[in-house]
């Protein structure tokens, strides 16, 4: 979408401020490729979870299997 009215600097057509809507592998990896890409704006990603973006799939394997602690599913360590 080019649309940049009240996002942004329109002169350079880059949006100042970013929402990532659900804190996922996927939004996770949206926030890091934008950052890796050299974007130096604000990002905010926002979820209905209390505690950071975690690995999903194993959770119902590996942790409730009891095969590995809750812990291990952070994509990221705490910052």
């Amino acid at each position: 979408m080019a649309d940049t009215q009240g996002r942004g600097d329109p002169a350079d057509g880059r949006a100042r401020r970013i929402l990532v809507v659900g804190a996922s592998a996927a939004g996770l990896a949206a926030v890091e490729t934008l950052r890796g890409e050299g974007y130096d704006g604000t990002l905010t990603l926002v979820g209905a979870e209390t505690h950071a973006p975690y690995d999903r799939p194993p959770l119902s394997k590996q942790v409730l299997g009891a095969r590995w602690e809750p812990e291990r599913l952070a994509l990221r360590a705490p910052a």
